[in-house]
């Protein structure tokens, strides 16, 4: 058996495992989704991956995700988990998350806020339900 052979059957998947989990534009008001990008092949252990996407460039959510979708591929990226709006002020280090998706619903703003923490350990990163 090969090494890539082992590494198809007992373990997680490289691709995902290479997928920046936080991909956020530095600065200003932006509308973001929460996304689970699924690996297409079965037998790794890891199937999927929580990540954060959020661009000024697109001013609704469904157009995040299609290019992270096109972006993604051959990966299967086709679980919004919600959305919301972020505003980030990279001089101040913080980072403030809160609203919804018209489309998607909201999504969960603690996970998000994790997944931004981890990406950005020195900033304060807030979220409001309201």
């Amino acid at each position: 058996m090969t090494d890539d052979e082992e590494y198809d059957r007992n373990c997680v998947c490289r691709d995902l495992e290479s997928i920046t989990k936080v991909g956020i534009d530095t600065d200003g008001e932006f509308k973001y989704i929460l996304m689970k990008v699924k690996c297409s092949n079965k037998k790794h252990e890891l199937p999927s991956v929580v990540i954060v996407r959020g661009y000024k460039r697109h001013n609704n959510h469904t157009d995040i995700f299609n290019e992270v979708n096109e972006e993604l591929q051959p990966l299967c990226g086709d679980e919004v988990l919600g959305g919301g709006i972020i505003t980030h002020d990279s001089n101040s280090k913080t980072i403030n998350i809160f609203g919804k998706s018209d489309t998607y619903g909201e999504a969960n703003h603690a996970a998000t806020a994790r997944l931004i923490r981890e990406a950005y350990p020195d900033y304060k990163v807030t979220f409001n339900n309201k």
